[in-house]
């Protein structure tokens, strides 16, 4: 079964906001999982996806 989850973020677009948006998207980007960047002039928005493959019960109750 997969899992899809899906995280908004939204960070003050300050100096300092500015900084850590940017850090936090490449950190996104090397999970795969950044999608999105919008900004206007009090917030920066980024949206990220990430996929969780998980086992079954039945697969896991039959050593799969």
């Amino acid at each position: 079964m997969t899992i899809m989850r899906i995280e908004a973020t939204m960070i003050p677009n300050t100096l300092e906001g500015q900084k850590f948006a940017k850090e936090y998207q490449e950190r996104l980007r090397n999970l795969g999982a950044f999608r999105s960047w919008k900004e206007d002039s009090n917030s920066i928005y980024i949206n990220a996806e990430y996929h969780f493959d998980l086992k079954a019960e039945s697969e896991v109750e039959n050593g799969n």
